[in-house]
């Protein structure tokens, strides 16, 4: 009997003793990506001209840690005001890729009449938000013709390399005057690999 309830203190003591390491390895104020952000940085197209119709930009905002430095997998919603087009997603999540960036289509019907739009991008269940104004002039001029030309038409590379080249739009009226202002957007087939600076 006295080896009996020997043997049940230890096993109540080992039960005590596994449940306090549990706890400690999995404590309940645990941080997420989300919560270590502490600034977002929106980046739009600077103000351009546009003709008639629909038009998409693209969108790009980034979560940022104390020290710069991008978080990947934070939610981030995108807002417009006065609430007008329509807002694209990549993805279902609504969340910064591996690099803490997130990227969206935004499309708007221009007319005759200039459009400033704000921009916000927040960090989901926060107020962490950076705000920026879209400016988009009516295009007077038709657009006629548009060109493209890259400075090297072709670029031989290795493995794991990141290259650098030029290309350069052109859009011209009927009469092949440049016509200066336009927004133009960038699309790569596949995508993924074009990074913009323009």
């Amino acid at each position: 009997m006295k080896k009996l309830m020997a043997i049940l203190v230890i096993v109540g003591l080992l039960s005590v003793l596994f449940i306090i390491n549990c706890s400690n390895r999995n404590p309940a104020s645990s941080t997420t990506a989300a919560g270590l952000v502490e600034q977002i940085s929106l980046t739009i197209p600077p103000a351009f001209k546009a003709p008639s119709g629909l038009q998409t930009v693209q969108i790009t905002a980034a979560a940022l840690d104390a020290n710069g430095a991008g978080l990947p997998n934070v939610p981030v919603q995108f807002s417009v005001s006065p609430q007008m087009g329509q807002i694209a997603y990549s993805d279902t999540l609504h969340q910064t890729n591996a690099a803490g960036n997130i990227t969206v289509n935004y499309t708007v019907y221009v007319d005759t009449s200039i459009l400033l739009i704000t921009i916000t991008a927040k960090v989901l269940n926060s107020e962490i938000q950076d705000s920026k104004l879209l400016t988009i002039t009516p295009l007077t001029q038709a657009i006629a013709s548009l060109t493209l030309d890259p400075k090297s038409s072709v670029l031989w590379i290795g493995q794991n390399t990141t290259i650098t080249d030029t290309l350069t739009a052109t859009i011209k009226d009927a009469a092949g005057n440049g016509i200066s202002g336009g927004g133009v957007l960038f699309k790569t087939a596949p995508s993924g690999f074009l990074r913009k600076n323009c």
